[in-house]
């Protein structure tokens, strides 16, 4: 289970890289007074549905190194053909290609950039699909439903691969692709998810206490004045 599990994070990569990537928009794209991208949603050649968000974050998909369009008349290609099993989801799902992770023979070190996108294809419900993929090294494959249709798997878009992960050859025509959604694969939440700070102030004796509470100042305000000590009592008269 670690091993695919570790198979999966190579890919989980590129999958954030499709909800934080900001690319720039095209030259030619029309302005609103002027300024490059500051039309108003909606508006004639402004972001709309499908455009870039707040933020600068586009709900597109990792850029493929060949889209299918490409491969279909490209020379030196081969034909994956299978078909995706799910229950829960009748569609659409998008099928990605990716290089195996390094332990399993990729050319990139684990601290390089996320692996890049060989080619995808959109397969618009459950049943038998084909695609075109470049010859080459081992790849894996695997799939994702794309309910809001931005090409990019997201939180309720779960992964799920052919072969248990493991990498398959791209020499001759491949048969038999099996991606099964029951059979997903979600990297592990972090630790600091699992164990958050609890941001408390230690009290007397290591305690925790929260700040504000039993005398205790709130982190960034000033701690009270001292006390001053007590007037000492008037002295008695001397005896006559």
């Amino acid at each position: 289970m670690s091993k695919l599990i570790s198979r999966a994070l190579w890919i989980f990569p590129a999958a954030l890289i499709a909800l934080t990537a900001c690319p720039e928009p095209p030259a030619s794209a029309p302005t609103q007074g002027g300024a490059p991208g500051q039309g108003a949603p909606g508006a004639p050649g402004a972001p709309g549905v499908g455009g870039p968000v707040a933020g600068g974050a586009p709900p597109a998909s990792v850029k493929p190194e060949f889209t299918q369009e490409q491969l279909a008349t490209a020379a030196d290609t081969i034909t994956f053909a299978g078909k995706i099993i799910c229950e829960a989801n009748p569609g659409p799902f998008v099928v990605h290609i990716f290089p195996p992770p390094p332990a399993d023979g990729g050319g990139a070190a684990p601290s390089d950039s996320p692996p890049q996108l060989i080619t995808e294809h959109k397969v618009e419900k459950v049943g038998e699909f084909t695609l075109k993929v470049p010859k080459g090294d081992d790849v894996v494959v695997l799939a994702f439903p794309d309910n809001d249709g931005d090409g990019a798997p997201g939180p309720e878009e779960a992964i799920f691969f052919h072969n248990d992960t493991k990498a398959v050859k791209r020499v001759a025509d491949l048969a038999g692709v099996e991606l099964d959604c029951s059979k997903v694969v979600t990297p592990p939440a972090p630790a600091d998810a699992v164990n958050p700070p609890t941001g408390t102030n230690p009290g007397p004796g290591g305690t925790p206490i929260e700040p504000g509470v039993a005398g205790v100042p709130a982190e960034g305000a000033a701690a009270a004045p001292a006390a001053a000590p007590a007037a000492a009592p008037p002295a008695a008269p001397a005896a006559q």
